[in-house]
């Protein structure tokens, strides 16, 4: 059990990662400095399954959900849905606080 979550934490820190990098090369319609303001407040609170909804909706405040992600294709909106998912298999959803993509 701990062996997983220590696992479900990396492959958020390498999302989150990936993502805040996303949105600190800019985003056309969206307010950027107040969006690296979100990664920042959520990765902060990593451990926490609430954080990962609340850094979506974060986002989703700043009107940057449907921005390129700059890497090819995809959303900002997108990479979040799969650290939702990431998050959900590792732990959120066992331990009944399922993370959610507000955007």
């Amino acid at each position: 059990m701990l062996k997983s979550v220590s696992t479900g934490k990396s492959v958020v820190v390498v999302a989150l990662l990936s993502v805040l990098a996303m949105i600190l090369n800019g985003c056309a319609s969206c307010d950027t400095d107040k969006a690296a303001d979100c990664g920042t407040t959520y990765a902060a609170n990593l451990a926490s399954c609430a954080a990962v909804t609340t850094y979506s909706t974060c986002i989703k405040d700043e009107n940057c959900c449907e921005e390129d992600a700059d890497n090819g294709g995809g959303t900002i909106s997108e990479y979040i849905d799969t650290l939702v998912t990431s998050m959900n298999a590792a732990s959120c959803t066992a331990a009944g606080t399922p993370a959610e993509n507000k955007c």
